[in-house]
């Protein structure tokens, strides 16, 4: 963690995060002849609010207004929820009306549950890191390169500012694990019956990048994460998928830091393919009737050549 950060989480990704919100708490209402009755939501602020007094619609009110940023009073929970004992909780199970045995699950994820996740994916990597620098063994290696910083994303699917479920909220949904280099198997050489086994990776896009065709100028959409590149320099190939995976962590080891960071002025040897694709890449831009910027360094997931 970075001086001053916020989280215990890489510091690239501090920055990109909200503040951790004080949750709004659902809690049973006034006291009607010596019994709490009705639901009331009490703001931070102390601001108190009476709510519908159906637990499904009171929370439905809540998500609109504060996301999952929600806790419910045990007494509450008490009250409400007939769900099976391990959903009791801070979430409540409500059962669905002409369904028997079917239950609806009100879900309470606050922002602080949200950082501590994020900040015990971080842990967790640490962890994998210290074992696999002393066992770089297959199991280790995969575990690595699964949860390595490098290669975390946004969720899939998890809105973009300016989309109409835009929120704050959605600044929180992060994929830190899961990583899968792409696998390709080639045959060996004629004469033997051998195969290869060669692995694409690619550390996560910091910022997409647009054209616009009318005034010929480049705009960048900051922080998206949401893909990563084909890096060239992470290409490798073995006998076997074992042999593979744990040249790749000693390749991406080289080339990026433990937060996820690129490590700087690290030498990388360019091979025939990347010249050439350096090569057409500024045939490209020399031309005054193109549009396209000058090249990025790597491939998108999409298979085109991504350009900056």
């Amino acid at each position: 963690m970075d001086k001053g950060s916020r989280y215990k989480v890489p510091g690239w990704l501090d920055p990109l995060l909200p503040e951790v919100r004080p949750p709004v708490r659902i809690c049973l209402g006034r006291d009607v002849d010596g019994a709490r009755a009705g639901l009331e939501a009490r703001y931070p602020d102390g601001t108190i609010e009476e709510l519908p007094p159906d637990i499904e619609r009171a929370y439905d009110v809540m998500r609109e207004a504060a996301g999952t940023n929600i806790e419910f009073s045990k007494g509450v929970v008490k009250r409400h929820s007939k769900g099976h004992e391990a959903l009791l909780g801070r979430s409540i199970a409500c059962p669905v009306e002409g369904t028997p045995g079917y239950t609806r699950l009100l879900i309470t994820f606050t922002d602080a549950d949200c950082a501590r996740l994020l900040e015990d994916a971080w842990a967790r990597f640490l962890a994998i890191d210290r074992r696999w620098r002393k066992h770089p063994t297959f199991y280790h290696s995969f575990a690595w390169l699964s949860c390595h910083p490098a290669f975390w994303t946004r969720e899939l699917g998890a809105p973009r500012p300016g989309d109409a479920n835009w929120s704050d909220e959605s600044l929180w949904d992060w994929q830190t694990n899961g990583y899968v280099p792409d696998v390709f198997v080639y045959q060996g050489r004629l004469e033997t019956t051998k195969a290869v086994v060669a692995l694409e990776a690619g550390a996560h896009v910091p910022d997409s990048e647009q054209w616009d065709q009318t005034t010929k100028t480049r705009y960048i959409i900051e922080g998206t994460y949401t893909e990563h590149y084909h890096d060239l320099r992470l290409d490798v190939s073995a006998a076997t998928y074992a042999k593979a995976i744990r040249k790749l962590a000693r390749r991406v080891d080289r080339y990026f830091d433990v937060d996820g960071s690129e490590r700087p002025g690290v030498r990388h040897k360019r091979t025939k393919l990347e010249k050439t694709l350096s090569k057409r890449a500024k045939d490209v831009t020399d031309d005054p009737d193109n549009a396209w910027p000058t090249v990025h360094v790597a491939f998108a997931d999409s298979g085109e050549i991504r350009h900056r």
